[in-house]
């Protein structure tokens, strides 16, 4: 291809008229990216004659434009064909639902600060709408997870780039994905709740420009890929711009000062407790809403700092309403257990569960498990069965027997901390 440009470009002139020369001229390209071949789920390649190639236009008309071509490429490795199905396409249909929702909650509380009559949001900024009006500073320090979103926003950007300088396009898609769809919708929207709920109004001001600083860099980013929504949505989140594109604007460019490693460790540490707090829950059968306490036995005097910077944390995510930490702290009696990053976390259990019926519902579940996995491990102690049976389903067997044997030991855990004197 390289060579076919060599050939036929000194024919075609320059802008100005003049002909090409330098060979710097008389290349037009020197990289060439094939595209994967989209294949159905069987791996036959799309045709009329099979039938197994739907319409793009009815596929955009059930799940959108944006969708299907996020879809395309989140299922593209490098290299290799994709495997296509037309419900496949929820991937991105859901993406879009949840940027969507995104936008509309950071738009609500925007208006509702702006109905006060007193700023108006231009620019990034809420400015007083009296132009005499001295607006107080905003604080300069800012709380772990705004250090912490930032960190990660400039981490994506970072990675989006050099994916894309490798042609590795769906390894970009999935780091906005996941920093959009689990940082920024799942952890850091949640988490500055209670700041935008408060009566502060300067933290609300403040704290929604943060946000939106984040959201209007996603976008941004996320334009090459789903450029109908992202066009859609940073014209709606503020005034002004219908005569600009988000096409013609500024991609925002990696920043190594914002990056937090400190942030970045103590929020990983965090989510690691929370998620491990909501584990205990659900195996407990403890109600998502019903305040609980934690005694956490921690040895480690970063992860102890990271508790006391960050109680809000588990106050606004778990429903934890008192945390004791310390060193070599005896387990509480009646408590549920969890590991995470090496600390002993126990959960009281006494008030927050009828523990008679719990371990009634725990000893049955344990005699149902218990009968599946010896169904299984004879099963597979046939010979006859192992020598007959395909591999894969062989294999899904084992599987499952491991399957049970986790789930059994987690059940005889969770009775044995109800059982305790």
């Amino acid at each position: 291809m390289i060579m076919a440009g060599l050939e036929f470009m000194p024919e075609i002139p320059k802008a100005d008229g003049s002909p090409r020369t330098a060979v710097a001229d008389l290349v037009p390209f020197r990289d060439v990216y094939f595209t994967s071949i989209i294949r159905d789920e069987k791996g036959r390649k799309m045709s009329k004659s099979l039938g197994n190639s739907p319409d793009p236009l009815d596929v955009i008309a059930e799940y959108g434009a944006d969708a299907l071509r996020f879809t395309v490429i989140y299922l593209a490795p490098l290299g290799q064909d994709v495997l296509f199905s037309t419900s496949k396409c929820e991937i991105g249909r859901n993406f879009a639902n949840k940027i969507w929702n995104a936008a509309r909650f950071l738009a609500m509380n925007k208006a509702k600060v702006e109905t006060r009559g007193e700023f108006v949001f231009r620019d990034g900024r809420f400015r007083a709408v009296d132009a005499t009006v001295q607006l107080p500073l905003s604080p300069a320090a800012m709380e772990i997870e705004d250090r912490w979103i930032f960190s990660r926003l400039h981490e994506t950007i970072r990675q989006l780039r050099d994916s894309m300088e490798k042609y590795r396009v769906n390894d970009a898609s999935k780091a906005l994905y996941d920093f959009i769809w689990h940082d920024f919708c799942d952890w850091y929207i949640e988490l500055i709740k209670d700041r935008l709920f408060s009566t502060d109004e300067k933290l609300q001001r403040v704290t929604l420009e943060r946000a939106y600083a984040v959201f209007d860099a996603i976008l941004k980013l996320l334009h090459p890929f789903m450029p109908f929504i992202t066009e859609e949505l940073w014209h709606a989140l503020e005034p002004g711009r219908e005569e600009r594109s988000i096409m013609n604007e500024q991609l925002p460019v990696f920043d190594p000062a914002a990056v937090d490693a400190h942030a970045e460790e103590t929020m990983a540490f965090m989510q690691a407790l929370v998620d491990g707090v909501r584990g205990i829950r659900g195996e407990m059968n403890v109600p998502p809403s019903k305040p609980c306490s934690l005694v956490i036995n921690c040895g480690s005097e970063a992860h102890r700092a990271a508790i006391e910077e960050s109680t809000h944390f588990l106050e606004r995510l778990a429903r934890i309403t008192d945390v004791r930490v310390g060193s070599g702290l005896p387990r509480p009696k009646l408590s549920a257990s969890v590991v995470v990053a090496g600390e002993d976390v126990y959960m009281p259990l006494e008030g927050l569960i009828d523990i008679a019926m719990e371990r009634k519902r725990l000893s049955k579940e344990i005699g149902r498990v218990t009968g599946l996995l010896n169904g299984i491990e004879s099963k597979l102690g046939n010979d006859k069965f192992l020598s007959s049976a395909p591999a894969d389903v062989v294999e899904r067997e084992r599987e499952k027997r491991d399957h049970f044997r986790t789930t059994l030991d987690k059940l005889n855990a969770n009775l044995h901390a109800l059982e305790q004197e």
